[in-house]
């Protein structure tokens, strides 16, 4: 057997169940190999998809990154980014911005880009900590091109790792160049305009201050010489020149308000007032003119008007001054009703209405719209009947708005017109307090209100019923008459206590309507009556005391002036007044607590100083004149002064420095200060205010305004009368009648005895004396320029200027002048020939008051041993004269004399005495002024009255 079949043999000996099991394993290895093939196939497929999708992807993020540096490189912005200050990319828009190609700035330092290394350390130490915070920062800053040029560009900038700033950060470049630009002449504009603006503001305020100060005196010495004896004629010229000035003046005030509105430097004030003497303010500076015109003036007020608010009210009298003025201009017939209600109540607040109807020409529809623009005007022709600015209305407007109101108007043409605002007040209560109880006798009054104006009725009628009075109104006298009859005869009904009767009424006439009244009608209880009128007060008073009326009333009547009246005729024990028809101009300009007070006018302007003086003294004020701060200061340490009156702007030391020296360095708190300025701005007040100013006046002033301020804040008691016994604060100066005196070439009379006020015989005395004393006056002053000494002659000068200026002579106060100025300013040469002008001058005026006979005229003065002592006489009197010639010979004033004067008959004849009063009288004669001081003070001294000793 060989091996194959034995091979074989072997095989067949296997059992048939191994064969199965390799059977089985091998198809089982088939089938993992064909199973592994499948997943192979299908991991395959599924990598090549996910290849395709890498492969779409890396497409898309190509594209991407493609728009993205499209997007970056076109951006208007400059974009970097920046590892350790160097740029690793940039964009186009930066490259361009910095005049670099983005070749060269790849890798280079950000450092090139700044103006200096300064700015480049800056920005670092800056900007890289903020970065540390996550968070970003932001600078505009002015950065520089490669050619060196500059510009402004705003940096913003980001970390990309908070951690590493410095490791990466992004930054973005905006050239803002040329909004630098716009903004930099958009502010050099606006820094222009307001240049221009305060420029403008500065030139009304200055021409405002150059206007007033003439129109002070204009208006000044027109009050004053309506007070001497003038013809017909003259007076007729002053009432023009009076009314021109006050035109002129508000115009300028107009002029001024509106500058002040248009440019937002009107300010308001905030203070507690009255309605009350608003309405009385008003009532004083219309019902004369409402008169004039035959106009009914009446005031409306509801009665649960508010009675103090906090406010303006300068402002608030100001919008209804200007629209009754215009009511009035614009009315030849009928009525203006000035009607005030409360439209809401708040807690602490009010808004009121104010309405000024009137019955005038009205105003065309084409007109209406533009009434409150500047400068129009209802009438604007070139033939208008009526003046103004056409400022008023646009002021108005202005100020109401200010006064968180609005103002309009209705009007038909021919018929008249409403002007109509609402304003808003603050209220210092948060109720309104109730009206006190009235006691029975007046509640239970029955009244008859008589007037031929159903308006001025149906307004009476209201008040008397919110006071409870019961009352019925009637048209006429005749009317009157019958219903006092039939009331009388009527058992059930209680007859009239009280009659309210207007005086001009048609047909029968208040007078007349009053007369039957008391005399002729047979009335068991005959009514007491009240007058009211707006007419001439000498007049009606006459009439009235013959016609036994018990009562008077001003038109137009406010609710408290009806009210005191009626209490003051039927409750005594409430009031004990009794209201009698008085003009503005007759009321008391002061109280008793200021006759004879003491005042320090501090002003460096001589025609200002002259007016004040002069109005002041005719009051019965007792004046010291100081021509700066400087002069002030040392009359206060010397004087007793009771109020000083400050100009605020004058050489050496302006009103401003003095006071605050008075209220620091002298302790003088409760001095009164006045500031008097022809600046008319609120800032100016203020200032005035916060510097320690009393008050505020602004020149040209109205003479009552400034006596109404000084008896406000002068609290001193009545003081002793000097000479006549009795200080009359209405007296009138004599008469200044030039005519009485020779004329004198070369001398102004009028103005010399304006200046003695209207005193001829003291003005004899003055032309006198002056002859005397100049006859070698330019010797002197000669003799004093040769030898060098400019002082002596200037001082020379400036006394015969100020002596000059007083007598009239006004050729000679002119050179005198000149001649002063070119001393001050040494000028050798020309001054030679002002003192041959100066001494020319003098000698021709020396010459005519020399053949003129004054001199020959008996002189007047005091003869001292003669007199004797008025038995009124006091030592407070005799102390108050001596601090007043005190105060006139520091002053240099030629009063001196005339006060001397008042002195002369209460001195004794002792024999120290009498001498040192001539020899006072003789030094002020020779207007040794500096001597006659010393004098006074050693006859103060014999006399034991003390006087402050520095000169």
């Amino acid at each position: 057997m060989t091996k194959a079949e034995s091979h074989m043999e072997n095989v067949m000996l296997i059992p048939t169940s191994m064969v199965m099991l390799n059977c089985w394993n091998i198809f089982f290895v088939v089938i993992v190999a064909v199973g592994i093939f499948i997943v192979i196939i299908l991991w395959n497929r599924r990598l090549r998809r996910e290849i395709q999708k890498l492969a779409d992807s890396n497409e898309s993020l190509k594209k991407i990154k493609a728009l993205q540096e499209l997007i970056l490189q076109n951006s208007m912005i400059g974009i970097i980014f920046s590892r350790n200050r160097l740029y690793e990319w940039t964009n186009f828009r930066l490259a361009q911005m910095m005049g670099y190609s983005m070749e060269a700035l790849m890798g280079a330092s950000s450092k090139i880009m700044y103006k200096n290394e300064a700015d480049y350390q800056n920005l670092g130490e800056t900007a890289y900590p903020i970065l540390a915070d996550g968070k970003t920062f932001e600078t505009t800053m002015e950065l520089k091109r490669k050619d060196g040029s500059l510009f402004w560009c705003r940096m913003v900038g980001k970390a990309v790792d908070p951690s590493k700033p410095l490791d990466g950060s992004i930054w973005l470049y905006d050239d803002i160049s040329d909004l630098v630009k716009v903004e930099t002449e958009m502010k050099k504009a606006k820094e222009e305009a307001e240049i221009a603006n305060k420029a403008k503001s500065d030139f009304l305020a200055r021409m405002s201050h150059e206007i007033r100060t003439p129109l002070n005196a204009v208006i000044g010495m027109s009050h004053l010489l309506r007070k001497t004896a003038l013809s017909d004629m003259q007076a007729d010229y002053l009432n023009k020149i009076q009314s021109s000035s006050h035109s002129l003046l508000t115009i300028i005030n107009e002029i001024l308000d509106f500058s002040k509105i248009e440019t937002g430097r009107l300010t308001m004030q905030k203070s507690n007032f009255t309605v009350n003497s608003i309405l009385m303010n008003l009532a004083d500076m219309f019902h004369a003119k409402a008169e004039e015109k035959g106009l009914e003036l009446i005031f409306s007020i509801t009665e649960n008007f508010p009675v103090t608010l906090i406010g303006d009210a300068r402002r608030l009298e100001q919008v209804l001054t200007n629209l009754l003025s215009n009511a009035i201009k614009f009315t030849d017939k009928g009525e203006i009703v000035l009607a005030a209600e409360v439209l809401e109540q708040k807690d602490q607040a009010a808004i009121l209405q104010f309405s000024v109807q009137d019955t005038g020409i009205g105003i065309s529809a084409e007109k209406i719209d533009a009434i409150f623009n500047a400068f129009s005007q209802a009438d604007g022709s070139s033939t208008r009947k009526y003046g103004g600015s056409g400022l008023g209305l646009a002021i108005c407007k202005g100020l109401v708005e200010i006064m968180n109101g609005s103002i309009s108007v209705t009007s038909n043409p021919g018929q008249g017109s409403t002007f109509m605002f609402t304003a808003e007040f603050n209220c210092p209560c948060k109720k309104k307090e109730p009206h006190p109880p009235l006691p029975t006798a007046i509640s239970n009054l029955h009244v008859l209100v008589v007037d031929d104006n159903p308006v001025v009725q149906q307004v009476l009628l209201r008040i008397l019923t919110h006071f409870s009075i019961s009352a019925k109104s009637l048209a006429s006298g005749a009317a009157a008459l019958a219903e006092l009859e039939q009331a009388a005869s009527r058992k059930h009904e209680k007859p009239y206590d009280l009659v309210i009767m207007d005086w001009n009424m048609p047909g029968m006439d208040g007078i007349q309507t009053a007369t039957l009244i008391k005399k002729k009608l047979d009335l068991e209880l005959v009514p007491k009556i009240i007058m009211m009128a707006s007419f001439d007060r000498k007049t009606v008073l006459q009439q009235a005391e013959e016609a036994g009326i018990d009562g008077f009333l001003v038109k137009p009547v406010t609710p408290s002036q009806l009210l005191d009246t009626v209490m003051s005729l039927f409750g005594n024990q409430f009031s004990n007044t009794k209201h009698i028809l008085t003009k503005p101009e007759e009321r008391p300009v002061k109280s008793s607590n200021v006759a004879a007070a003491r005042v320090l006018l501090v002003e460096d302007n001589e025609m200002n100083q002259e007016v004040a003086q002069k109005l002041l003294e005719h009051a019965g004020f007792l004046v010291t004149v100081a021509n700066n701060g400087k002069e002030a200061l040392g009359l206060l340490e010397t004087l007793p002064i009771d109020a000083v009156l400050m100009d605020l702007e004058m050489p050496e030391m302006d009103g401003y420095t003095c006071t605050r020296w008075i209220r620091e360095s002298l302790g003088m708190r409760d001095l009164p200060i006045i500031a008097m300025t022809a600046h008319a701005i609120d800032s100016e007040r203020e200032k005035c205010l916060k510097l320690g100013m009393n008050d505020f006046i602004t020149k040209p002033f109205e003479p009552h305004d400034l006596f109404s301020i000084l008896g406000r804040w002068i609290k001193t008691e009545r003081l002793p009368e000097l000479a006549t016994g009795k200080a009359d604060q209405n007296a009138i100066p004599p008469a200044m009648d030039a005519s009485a005196l020779p004329d004198i070439e070369g001398i102004n009379a009028s103005a010399g005895l304006l200046h003695c006020n209207g005193n001829a015989d003291f003005f004899r005395k003055l032309l006198s004396k002056f002859y005397n004393n100049n006859l070698d006056t330019a010797d002197k002053i000669r003799t004093a320029m040769n030898a060098g000494d400019a002082e002596q002659s200037r001082r020379l000068a400036h006394s015969l200027k100020g002596v000059a200026g007083n007598i009239g002579a006004e050729a000679v106060f002119q050179q005198a002048g000149v001649l002063e100025t070119g001393l001050r300013n040494q000028e050798p040469a020309a001054n030679n020939l002002r003192l041959d002008a100066l001494d020319q001058a003098l000698s021709q005026v020396l010459e005519a008051i020399k053949t003129s006979g004054v001199m020959e005229s008996p002189s007047p003065a005091v003869a001292v041993k003669n007199r004797q002592p008025s038995p009124g006489f006091c030592l407070d009197a005799v102390k108050q004269a001596f601090l007043q010639l005190q105060g006139y010979l520091k002053d240099d004033n030629v009063k001196a004399g005339q006060c001397a004067e008042t002195i002369g008959p209460y001195l004794s004849d002792e024999l120290e005495i009498l001498p040192k009063f001539r020899d006072l009288q003789a030094h002020i004669g020779r207007y040794d002024y500096e001597n006659a001081l010393k004098i006074l003070h050693e006859l103060a001294q014999i006399m034991n009255i003390p006087l402050d000793e520095a000169s």
